[in-house]
Formats: C-alpha cells, structure tokens, sequence
C-alpha cells in the first residue's frame, strides 16, 4: 500500500512538473520577434563636421526599452555604428514677453471714472511696447480701459479702445490683468481711462430701524467700491536664441470612455505606443463650460499613478473670452493613460476627443563609410559606451542632415537563438503534456476508487 502511494504521488508532481516546465518552454519570447527587424536610413553627401541624425519612429517607441540602451546600429560589415539619442530642438523663433515698471505722475478721479497717466523712467531705455500689465489690491472685478501713448509734442495715439479687464477669483478661476496694444508704441508717456472706477454695492450687515406690531423693518448700508492699482508694467517682446523641444503629434487610442455612475465623472483611457509624450490637447464643440481634469498613466489599463491635474474650459460670454484646453505634464512613455473629467452637477460634456503631442529623439552619429545602415532595436541588451559620445556632446548646433527609417522588414540573416528554435521544434509538446496531465489526473481518481471499494468489501 506504501508503494503505491508513492507512485501516485511521483505520478503527480511529475505530470505537474512537465506541464509546468512545458508553458513556460513555449510561452512566446518578448523580445524574440522585434529583433527580426531592421530598417534602413540611407547616407547622403555631408562635410567633415556633419552629424546624421536618424528619426525614430513609432515602433522603436513602442518596443524599445525607455532610454533606448537597447538600440543598435549596424553598417553592413556588421559592425556597431556609435550613436547618441539626442532630443530634437528647434530655435525658440518666437518673442519672450517682458515687462517694465512705470511711474504714476498724474491720477484723477471724475465720477466713476478715473484717469491715469504713466511715464517710463528715463533711465530705462525705450522698448516697442506692445502692451500693458495692470496689478490691482483686489478681485471679483470687471473693467473697461482706453490707452493712448503721448509723445514728446503733445500729439496722441489711440492704442486700446474700450478693452475689458476683470478678475472673477473669488468665484471662478478667471483672471485678464493684461492689455493688448493695436500696435507697438515707442513712447515714454501714456494716458488710461478706466470706466467703471468705483462701484456701488451693498453691505453685507442688515440695520434695524424700527419694530412695527412685532416685524422688523431693516435697510442695507450702501458701499462705495473703488479699484486699487498697485502697479502698472509696460510689456514688449524680446527675441531670444534659446532652443525649445520639437514637438510632434502622436497617435493615441481611445479603449473606454463611461460615465462614472458614482460621482457622474467621465473617464477615458487611451492607449499609446509609448512615444515620449509632454501633452494632451483637448476639444469640443460645447461652450460656455469650466471642467477640472485629472490625468493619470500607467503600463496596465487598471493600474494609474497620477500625473498632472488642469481644467478644460471655454467661456464666450460678453467681455469674458476664455478658451484653455491644454494639458502639460513632465514627459511620459507609458502605454496607458487616464482622463479624468470631473462633471460635478454637471451634464457630461459631448463629443470631447484628445490629441496628443511629445518630443522627438534622433539617433546622432558621425558620417559612417557604408552609404545604409540597419537598426536593431527591442532587445534587452546592454547600453552601449562609446567613446565617440564625448565628441557628439560637445558639438552644441552642428549642421545636419535628417533621415527618416524606412519601412520595417525582416532581416534575412536573422537567426535565433537555439532556446528560440527549440521553442518553435517543440510547439506540439503542450498539448501533449497537457494530454499527459488529464490522464494522469482520471488514473489517479480511478485508483482513489478502487481503494474505496476495496475497503467497503472488506469491512463487510
């Protein structure tokens, strides 16, 4: 009886074992496919000092290992080809605003409204101002100013005409505490209007007068509210030779989007193929609504770690024009990504759909000798260290020229590994272990029976 426990229980953990060690022999390698691809990026005329630079493209972003130490080049000798990944910049080719602190030399109170003149200090050299920036003591506020620049001969020019400026923070997150000129003014002396200076308004406290049969007869105190200007800035726009980061737009797919029955939140999930993204725009057609918003990513669709939180709105309503759709955050390669819009009381916004934008990385080296190259990306193989790094980093601005990876193909002299073809040799033993495991299994049970039998027959 011992030895035929025994050999039930070899049965046992040896159909186990051979099942076990069968799943995890021929379950698919990870990476074994992705290393069957190469692509071409073909070598034009340059100078001694020109640097090539390779643009990846979406699919090294989404089987590649996140700083692309799993990358190779590769000339046709075979042959490492040394490479930095370098994000691509462009020149700002923009303006960066900035701002000059003026001096009050005349105010004047006229009914409700006010009139205001300013100068920029004479040590401060003169700009093409193209605006003004006005800080007040205050907020929940709505204003209407008219600007003109005074020159040196007295003459006028009207630079704002009747533009709103107000400050809703107490209710709201709206602020416009800036004033666009119709043109730049090089002057020195301006003069504002503000309509509207002082308003009326009640007090919150309520005065009793008298008591008539048990009632109460109250009034209000009525308040004078006059804006307080602390400072007013001139602004101009500077250029600058600083580089910003190329930005491009990505793919990204919805996969769910439903209404939280809970708390009435809509939550899309989008799936990316992990391309370096920084942000997420968004849109729709409704107006006249303010949503806050909560992004979160992750490498599974269940499992999200907050990112950055924002508000999408879009109010047109009189003087009030505000449109902010744009979500920024630090950059991401996940797969997942979750939008939260929080609706409150709200009605879920329709039709909103999401765009995405992130960096570009090349691929930089030296002109190599072969006129192609192939690049192998999606293993797990260790970072390279080239020497020839050194040299790449310090070139700051070199003139390049850009290629873009061709198509994906199978690499004809591609061998696998001998784990990898014993995999592919042996594709026909799970079923043949999982076959195994069934009959071992009713062996087992037929023989547990017999036992059971024969101890009933021998207890009668």
């Amino acid at each position: 009886m011992r030895k035929r426990r025994s050999s039930w229980k070899f049965l046992w953990c040896a159909t186990l074992g051979i099942v076990g060690g069968t799943a995890l022999w021929a379950a698919p390698p990870v990476w074994e496919k992705q290393l069957q691809f190469t692509s071409e990026a073909v070598r034009g005329e340059g100078t001694a000092v020109e640097v090539y630079r390779i643009k990846f493209n979406d699919s090294i972003y989404r089987y590649s290992q996140p700083h692309y130490g799993d990358v190779r080049i590769l000339a046709p000798d075979g042959k490492n080809v040394a490479f930095a990944v370098r994000q691509r910049r462009r020149p700002l080719g923009q303006t960066v605003t900035k701002t000059v602190n003026t001096k009050v030399t005349r105010f004047e109170q006229c009914e409700d409204r006010a009139i205001v003149e300013f100068e920029v200090p004479e040590k401060i050299p003169l700009q093409a101002f193209t605006g003004i920036k006005i800080d007040v003591a205050q907020n929940n506020f709505e204003k209407r100013v008219t600007i003109w620049s005074v020159d040196e001969a007295g003459s006028v020019r009207l630079l704002a005409d009747y533009q709103p400026f107000f400050d809703y923070s107490d209710t709201i997150d709206l602020v416009k505490d800036r004033i666009a000129f119709d043109g730049p003014s090089p002057a020195r002396h301006y003069r504002m209007f503000i309509d509207n200076f002082s308003e009326q308004e009640y007090a919150p406290e309520k005065w009793i007068v008298s008591k008539m049969d048990g009632g109460e007869e109250q009034y209000r105190h009525l308040l004078t509210k006059t804006l307080k200007i602390k400072s007013i800035q001139l602004t101009y726009e500077q250029p600058t030779d600083e580089f910003l980061p190329e930005r491009e737009k990505y793919p990204l797919k919805l996969v769910e989007q439903q209404v939280n029955p809970a708390n009435g939140n809509t939550v899309m999930i989008f799936e990316s193929s992990r391309e370096p993204l920084t942000e997420l725009m968004l849109s729709t057609y409704e107006t006249n609504f303010l949503r806050r918003i909560h992004l979160a990513a992750g490498d599974t669709p269940d499992e999200f770690r907050h990112l950055v939180s924002g508000r999408f709105c879009r109010i047109q309503s009189g003087a009030i024009q505000v449109n902010e759709s744009k979500l920024t955050f630090p950059e991401q390669r996940s797969r997942y990504y979750r939008l939260i819009i929080v609706n409150e009381d709200n009605a879920p916004l329709e039709n909103v759909t999401v765009s995405a934008y992130g960096n570009v990385y090349d691929a930089c080296l030296l002109p190599p000798q072969p006129e192609s190259l192939q690049v192998f990306f999606g293993g797990t193989l260790k970072s390279p260290n080239y020497d020839v790094l050194a040299v790449l980093k310090s070139l700051r601005a070199p003139a390049t020229a850009d290629y873009t990876l061709g198509p994906i193909s199978d690499n004809p002299n591609y061998e696998p590994s001998l784990l990898a073809q014993g995999k592919k040799d042996l594709s026909w033993l799970l079923p043949l272990a999982i076959a195994v495991m069934v009959f071992g299994l009713a062996w087992i049970l037929y023989c547990c029976l017999r036992r059971i039998n024969d101890k009933d027959e021998f207890d009668c």
